[in-house]
């Protein structure tokens, strides 16, 4: 992520960045990390202008390298939020995904 809510107004990762490796989650993934962490869901716009999408299709294929079990899905047309996620094809993906990974386990 690139703005404001990391860097402050008109920042950049370019400014800290020891402030940006901490931001990113990539950093926090290892082999010892990844024995302990869940399986992911990660569904991206691809007009999002916010959080561009390669940036989670990076995060994607570094789970997959540690052997986190990682689904990615870009999202045509949709930006970071609005209408294009409360649309039946994407609940259906997220029902299916919680339903495979917690239905039937406590």
């Amino acid at each position: 992520m690139n703005g404001p809510s990391v860097f402050g107004p008109g920042g950049s990762i370019h400014d800290d960045p020891k402030k940006a490796e901490k931001a990113n989650p990539i950093s926090y993934i290892n082999e010892s990390s990844a024995k302990r962490t869940p399986p992911f869901l990660i569904m991206h716009g691809d007009a999002d202008t916010l959080v561009l999408p390669n940036q989670t299709k990076f995060l994607h294929e570094a789970l997959v390298k540690y052997g986190v079990d990682s689904t990615y899905y870009l999202v045509k047309v949709a930006g970071h939020g609005g209408p294009h996620w409360v649309q039946p094809e994407i609940t259906n993906i997220i029902i299916d995904f919680l339903n495979k990974h917690l239905k039937g386990k406590k």
